[in-house]
């Protein structure tokens, strides 16, 4: 399960959250909204364990609270914060690859020859839970992408699905050349995000797939 995916700038003098797509704020669970930058106001959709409500004891409601995952954030605010943090070191594992290997400026339509990958995992984040939380991302000069993934899952399948994710923003948005207006169309890179990691899943991305999933994409920007 994917925890969130997100679109940063990569600027030494500070970075930015351009878009992000939360999926939930357990280890596991369910999708919440997609939100831009300098919106985060809309209430977040939570998922709880019901009680049964015909036998309320005190043993039900201790039961259902062992087996509760725990919470990677409580609020909008906390949520911001944590994406924050990630984004801040994301910006300085870049900076710290970029500065020991030389990479190319970003070319149009070649930019794939700039594109720097890692990999890091965090478990600084709400220390009291221990929650380690692997950190997948690629960056290119100027604009960095990441998924937020619980510990569980496949880091090479998730640079796959970030490989085509980025490769159909630059296909339909021209993103990596014009991300500022790229991001004037945000509905379109909800329909990508959504397209190819559908409620925060990794799916395994062979060629027929993604051809599949391309052509229901198209299908989907082309009734618009």
């Amino acid at each position: 399960m994917v925890i969130a995916f997100m679109i940063q700038t990569l600027n030494p003098k500070g970075c930015d959250i351009l878009y992000y797509r939360a999926f939930t704020c357990y280890n596991s669970g369910g999708a919440d909204g997609f939100k831009m930058r300098s919106d985060y106001k809309c209430k977040d959709n939570a998922y709880f364990f019901r009680p049964n409500t015909d036998e309320k004891t005190s043993d039900q409601y201790s039961i259902q609270s062992y087996f509760r995952p725990p919470r990677l954030f409580e609020t909008s605010a906390e949520k911001k914060e944590l994406l924050e943090h990630i984004a801040c070191k994301v910006q300085m594992q870049y900076s710290m690859k970029v500065k020991h290997s030389l990479v190319p400026t970003l070319v149009p339509n070649d930019y794939k020859q700039s594109l720097v990958k890692g990999i890091f995992m965090e478990r600084r984040w709400k220390k009291e839970n221990s929650v380690e939380m692997p950190i997948i991302w690629q960056g290119v000069p100027g604009l960095g992408f990441v998924l937020v993934c619980n510990k569980s899952e496949n880091y090479v399948q998730g640079h796959n699905v970030l490989d085509v994710i980025i490769q159909q923003l630059e296909k339909h948005l021209q993103f990596l050349t014009n991300p500022a207006l790229a991001l004037t169309i945000v509905e379109t890179v909800a329909l990508i995000v959504n397209q190819f990691l559908p409620g925060g899943q990794l799916l395994f991305m062979n060629s027929r797939f993604v051809r599949q999933f391309e052509k229901q994409l198209e299908s989907h920007l082309f009734s618009k």
